[in-house]
């Protein structure tokens, strides 16, 4: 039975690094690709609000693109019609996807650093825990818990990429 844990916990462990590594080079290059798009509809929000409003290349400049959307919403354009609005709609899109991609990423990370974390302590202790029947098999519960967490929150991380 002590294989067993060893065998398990060195497996989670090293699957869950290189599955967080692959997550992580496709969340950098999802991260490129929207970033782009931010920056090209965030450009041409500027542009056009850039002779109604003294701060519009200031705010691109710095990324301040919350405020370039709300600049853009409050009014400064002439006889009421914003132009620019389909980019002001994909933008509000995009920045929402990019906070609920990060915010999935960060929970996966920390699952899986806690996963891992665990795993370590687990065979580390692995000799004291195989002096409990219940315990050896609530530690293996944990672990397998613990992996389906991880792998439900790599979904999500997925999921939210595609948006």
């Amino acid at each position: 039975m002590s294989n067993a844990l060893y065998y398990t916990f060195s497996t989670i462990a090293q699957t869950l690094a290189g599955a967080m590594a692959l997550l992580a080079a496709f969340l950098l290059y999802r991260l490129q690709v929207l970033n782009r798009a931010i920056d090209s509809d965030a450009e041409r929000i500027s542009s056009a609000l850039k002779p109604y409003h003294g701060r519009a290349d200031e705010m691109l400049r710095s990324q301040e693109y919350v405020a370039l959307l709300r600049a853009a919403e409050k009014g400064y354009f002439p006889q009421g019609n914003p132009p620019v609005q389909q980019e002001r709609e994909r933008l509000t899109r995009l920045l929402h996807t990019k906070k609920s991609l990060m915010r999935r990423f960060k929970i996966a990370l920390y699952l899986t650093a806690g996963l891992i974390t665990f795993s370590i302590v687990a065979l580390v202790a692995t000799p004291q825990i195989m002096s409990s029947l219940a315990l050896t098999y609530t530690i293996f519960a944990l672990g397998l818990l613990g992996f389906v967490a991880c792998m439900l929150s790599y979904i999500a991380v997925l999921q939210s990429a595609f948006d």
